[in-house]
């Protein structure tokens, strides 16, 4: 995946070799000049036949030939309000969350949220989140769409009702609420009362 971090020059890419994209390109998949990759650039498209023009001991360059046309028409927006997890499980989970595709992240807190996983180094470097974000649609062959990525400190029955018909409009969105059931709620066969 290419980012607005790497350097461009009218239709060609530079990646540096203390990139992983580098060591990946180089050696997982043994490329070699005049070779073809299908190449994302972030928000902007996706290439299928970018032809590796160079590879030195410094860096590698890329030509992106034509843009893949739109095949697929407009993906599913998938949405998802979330219970702030611990913050070295929602590092995991962005690229994961990237990778499938979904389009927007609202991450919220909650009842037994501690307020101090607001307080992470995840949440005020904005580039680790990107990184993560990247990471994830990185592996995703068909998106290169970068989620939006929002933070709601309060808890997600504090968010004001009138917001959530704003960005989900009921006529536009199937909205689900995915909820585990308390554990008096069972039975002691796990079936619901």
């Amino acid at each position: 995946m290419i980012t607005s971090k790497d350097t461009f020059s009218s239709n060609t890419v530079s990646i540096k070799a203390a990139d992983n994209r580098f060591a990946h390109i180089t050696n997982i998949l043994k490329l070699e000049p005049a070779d073809t990759i299908k190449i994302g650039v972030v928000d902007a498209g996706l290439y299928n036949d970018a032809t590796i023009e160079s590879i030195s001991e410094e860096s590698l360059t890329i030509s992106l030939n034509e843009k893949q046309a739109e095949q697929y028409g407009d993906s599913p927006q998938i949405s998802l309000v979330l219970a702030c997890p611990r913050p070295r499980r929602l590092t995991s989970l962005l690229p994961v969350l990237s990778q499938l595709g979904v389009s927007k992240i609202l991450v919220t807190g909650g009842d037994k949220v501690p307020k101090d996983y607001f307080g992470a180094k995840c949440f005020w470097d904005e580039n680790t989140l990107t990184d993560l974000l990247v990471e994830g649609l990185s592996q995703n062959s068909q998106d290169y769409k970068l989620p939006k990525l929002g933070v709601h400190k309060r808890s997600i029955v504090d968010f004001d009702i009138r917001k959530i018909d704003e960005a989900f409009p009921r006529d536009k969105f199937v909205r689900m609420v995915a909820h585990p059931p308390e554990p008096s709620d069972l039975k002691t066969d796990g079936t619901k009362n």
